[in-house]
């Protein structure tokens, strides 16, 4: 069972701070045979549902299992972000410049904060941003409030 925490960045009130949240809230992940024992999950005092596709429950790999166990440091994962290259599309999720798009440029004093350049309406502006402020373009879904 993994009972785990995470470990995130989050902004309130225009300030940054670390909180630890739930790695997964409201779910638990239980090894067991389907066939002898999910009734006895099933209605388990808590369980809800048994998460399921076509019926049956979807197993999560024990390598994905093992994976998580290994990140935790007193019951905290912290998953770092992955460090952009030179080059690289990103996305400004946060500050005066949300929702537009960018190019990494580099990363300055330890990779707090990097230089990126935006091109928007026939203009270019080399900006310093906060590392935190940016996601990688490949794969982003843009979830702008």
């Amino acid at each position: 069972m993994i009972n785990g925490k995470i470990r995130v960045k989050k902004r309130t009130n225009g300030f940054q701070k670390y909180v630890v949240e739930p790695l997964f809230p409201s779910y638990i992940f239980v090894f067991f045979d389907f066939e002898r024992d999910y009734h006895i999950i099933k209605y388990t005092r808590g369980v809800r549902k048994v998460v399921q596709f076509g019926g049956r429950p979807i197993p999560v790999p024990s390598w994905t299992i093992e994976d998580i166990r290994r990140r935790l440091r007193n019951g905290v994962v912290e998953i770092e972000k992955p460090t952009p290259k030179r080059g690289d599309r990103v996305f400004v999720i946060d500050g005066p410049f949300k929702g537009l798009e960018a190019v990494f440029l580099e990363a300055l004093n330890g990779g707090e904060r990097v230089r990126i350049l935006i091109e928007h309406l026939s203009y270019c502006a080399r900006l310093v941003v906060g590392r935190d402020m940016l996601e990688l373009g490949e794969g982003y879904i843009r979830k702008i409030s």
